[in-house]
C-alpha cells in the first residue's frame, strides 16, 4: 500500500491512500530484479579468427575447446560474409593481454576486442 501526503495551498494536508494489487507488486519486483541481472559493461573479448570460410571456423571453434576447455565463454558469431570466433570475458586490459599470450600459442591471429559483457560473465556466473 502507498500512501501520499499532499499540502494543498490553504495549507491543509490531506492524505491518499492507494491500494496495489499483490500480483502487481511481484511483477514490478521481478521487472527491477530482471534489469539488475542485465547489467553490462565495456570490457575484453579475444577474437580468436575472423574468417568467410564456416568450416574453418567450426575446426577452430572445437580446437579451442580442446586446448582451452576451462574458458566458459566461447561463442561464434556471423556479421556477414564473415564469422568470428569470440572467448572469454575480461574487465581490464591487462587481464586480456595476460591470456591472449596463451592464446596465440594455439592461435597466432587472435586479438583482443572491446564487447559489452554482462557483469555476470566477468563473475564467471555463466
Amino acid at each position: 500500500m502507498l500512501t501520499f501526503l499532499l499540502a494543498g495551498f490553504n495549507s491543509q494536508a490531506q492524505q491518499i491512500l492507494i491500494n496495489e494489487d499483490p500480483d502487481i507488486s511481484s511483477l514490478m519486483e521481478k521487472y527491477l530484479s530482471w534489469g539488475e541481472d542485465e547489467q553490462t559493461i565495456n570490457g575484453w573479448r579475444i577474437q580468436i579468427i575472423n574468417t568467410d570460410d564456416r568450416r574453418r571456423m567450426e575446426k577452430d571453434l572445437s580446437d579451442f575447446r580442446y586446448y582451452f576447455p576451462e574458458v566458459k565463454y566461447v561463442h561464434w558469431k556471423q556479421v556477414s560474409p564473415y564469422y568470428k570466433v569470440i572467448i572469454g570475458a575480461y574487465e581490464t586490459k591487462p587481464d586480456v593481454l595476460a591470456f591472449l599470450q596463451k592464446v596465440k600459442e594455439k592461435f597466432p591471429s587472435a586479438i583482443p576486442v572491446v564487447e559489452k559483457i554482462k557483469e555476470k560473465e566477468l563473475l564467471g556466473m555463466q
